[in-house]
């Protein structure tokens, strides 16, 4: 008794609030429970139909048989989950191989090479127009032979000149 004062003093120095609880014991056993409980375990497994019973109220019961028909049933439902996913339908193949279509000749188009040469385009204009252009833009007659040739009497930009050069290459 005196630890046991000892302890009370020492938790109270402490400030702790272990002091303040009783030290009885909440729950209690029935006199003679555990040299009954061997009879009374097997007399609760055997009686009634393999159905277990609780003395209290449990929230869900379990069908006779309940775990040993779980494996097979499980399979089958896992069998049957995993058999949907593999079929796919006529429809989505289809979605799939027109998009794989649309992407190939979108691709084709966009990244081939159209190749343009300037002579070309160039000999597809109406000479009337070219005539037209060369005397709006740099004040030329077409009809008249020119005589000396020359850039500095030409009437032609540096900005014209590098748009041609681009235009046709910097050979």
């Amino acid at each position: 008794m005196n630890d046991h004062n000892n302890i009370q003093d020492e938790l109270k120095e402490m400030q702790s609030m272990l002091a303040d609880m009783p030290r009885k014991m909440p729950y209690a056993v029935p006199q003679g429970y555990f040299s009954q409980l061997p009879e009374h375990a097997t007399a609760t497994v055997t009686a009634g139909d393999n159905v277990l019973t609780l003395k209290h109220d449990a929230p869900y019961s379990l069908p006779k048989g309940y775990f040993d028909q779980l494996p097979e049933t499980m399979l089958a439902v896992a069998k049957e989950k995993t058999s949907q996913r593999r079929t796919i339908p006529r429809a989505q193949w289809l979605a799939a191989a027109m998009l794989a279509c649309i992407i190939s000749f979108g691709g084709y188009i966009m990244f081939s090479e159209h190749t343009t040469v300037p002579e070309q385009m160039l000999s597809s204009v109406p000479k009337v127009e070219l005539n037209n252009y060369v005397q709006s833009r740099y004040g030329m007659d077409v009809n008249t032979p020119i005589k000396e040739i020359s850039i500095s009497n030409l009437n032609i930009e540096n900005k014209d000149i590098i748009a041609y050069l681009n235009e046709t290459g910097w050979e």
